[in-house]
């Protein structure tokens, strides 16, 4: 009965926290769309949102069962993830287009867009991420040293790609090797979670 109390309890504050992003992100995009501007600068709460809901995947990730089945997670990742996206974005390719001021008389562009994952490049750079971290987690057979150093090297890969101004874009490879940190600190801070105070999380 008590563990049953405690799955709950943590089931809501990762809605509750993921709610949270999204209400940010929701929030931004509204300021753009109808004054034109951001009245709260981007990276004030944007990119906060971004690496919290990086966080979340990384905790979701994590099983105390044992390793992750890889052909299990690719194929949730394809479900859950992926062909969302691929009809999300194509419903939304030329609404889209439309209010951002963009073309929408050239079919080809539209469809490049969602194709090479610019279309949403958070969704894009999640997808790759996940796929990315769960191959290093069973490469590195549950080793937290070795998983994270991959994961870092990851992130500084990335960090030297953007500052020579040559970041992969194409289904945002850059973006997920900077994710790969992110869902590190997510699935560390849930393997070891039962040794903190659940008392703190109403503070947090």
């Amino acid at each position: 009965m008590q563990y049953r109390m405690l799955s709950d309890q943590r089931k809501r504050w990762v809605d509750c926290l993921r709610g949270f992003c999204m209400m940010a992100i929701l929030l931004f995009h509204t300021e753009i769309y109808y004054t034109g501007t951001s009245i709260i600068g981007y990276n004030l709460y944007v990119s906060d949102a971004l690496y919290l809901f990086f966080m979340l995947s990384g905790y979701l990730l994590y099983k105390k069962a044992g390793m992750i089945d890889i052909k299990y997670k690719l194929k949730s990742v394809l479900r859950n993830l992926l062909w969302p996206y691929f009809i999300f974005t194509s419903v939304m390719a030329v609404p889209k287009a439309l209010a951002h001021g963009e073309r929408v008389d050239n079919a080809w562009a539209l469809v490049q867009n969602v194709v090479t994952g610019q279309a949403s490049w958070f969704i894009a750079a999640l997808i790759v991420a996940e796929i990315f971290f769960v191959v290093a987690l069973r490469l590195c057979r549950g080793n937290l040293f070795a998983l994270g150093s991959v994961c870092v090297l990851s992130f500084c890969c990335s960090a030297l790609l953007a500052l020579n101004g040559n970041l992969v874009t194409f289904w945002q490879f850059g973006n997920a090797l900077q994710a790969m940190l992110f869902l590190f600190l997510g699935y560390v801070f849930h393997r070891y979670e039962h040794k903190l105070v659940v008392d703190v999380w109403p503070t947090v």
